[in-house]
């Protein structure tokens, strides 16, 4: 949503000035490494995955003298494994990577291997049982998801109530409060406050928000942006953090 009011800002300002901006990359931006910026490898990677009743996640660490990260056999694996009830650690297996194909890794604790899948950044299935090198009862992972579990939702969202903050440059800084089932949007873009106001449901992980009022005045081809009702959705990413249609993250204030 911030990149969509700072993008529809500057072009209804520009289409109002008569002028036309065009884009032209340059050799420096064409050579930044994507995610990167000369930040050099990485020296983990997580991957992480939960089931009805844990959260597993998953960080290999490479060997120091290794140029190039991609898992291989040799290197260290911790594996947490979390009650997504509470979001406390419930038990830990940490060993070597023992075999590594495509997107398998088999892991060894002890001599106690299991086989994990990824997709991406997530973990999409085990196959075994995880064994704990201090003893313990062994887990046996249920269907897996990729990725982090949302928190718990109740009725039309009010797990998500209270206020989150966007800003990242001089264009833009806003604030979202969820207070079920009505959320309120406040800011200031391109010099330009706003208030913005509606309700709001949660499905899974996804945050829906309905425009019943906005102070944005945004007209682009005849046509009212962020009218009343309008809809915007928001990706939840954890308990404290949502993700806008742009990709930005809006932090929750604690």
């Amino acid at each position: 949503m911030k990149k969509t009011l700072i993008l529809l800002t500057l072009l209804a300002v520009a289409l109002a000035a008569g002028v036309l901006f065009v884009s032209c990359d340059t050799p420096e931006s064409n050579n930044v490494a994507a995610g990167g910026g000369g930040g050099g490898d990485p020296t983990s990677i997580t991957y992480t995955g939960f089931d009805e009743t844990y959260t597993y996640k998953l960080t290999i660490n490479k060997d120091p003298n290794r140029a190039a990260f991609s898992p291989v056999v040799g290197d260290l694996y911790v594996l947490l494994i979390i009650l997504i009830d509470t979001n406390t650690q419930f038990a830990k297996s940490s060993g070597t990577v023992t075999l590594a194909i495509g997107g398998e890794f088999t892991l060894s604790n002890n001599g106690a291997a299991i086989t994990v899948s990824i997709n991406g950044s997530g973990i999409s299935s085990f196959s075994g049982a995880i064994n704990f090198g201090g003893g313990g009862n062994p887990i046996t992972p249920g269907k897996m998801t990729p990725g982090s579990p949302p928190p718990p939702s109740s009725g039309s969202g009010g797990s998500v109530s209270g206020t989150y903050y966007s800003s990242d440059d001089a264009f833009f800084t806003g604030a979202i409060t969820f207070n079920d089932p009505n959320f309120t949007m406040t800011g200031t873009v391109i010099g330009q406050t706003f208030t913005i106001t509606g309700t709001y449901t949660v499905s899974g992980n996804t945050i829906t928000c309905t425009v019943v009022t906005s102070s944005l005045s945004i007209t682009l081809d005849d046509k009212e942006i962020f009218k009343s009702g309008d809809k915007q959705t928001f990706t939840i990413l954890d308990e404290y953090c949502i993700q806008d249609e742009g990709g930005d993250n809006w932090i929750k204030n604690q």
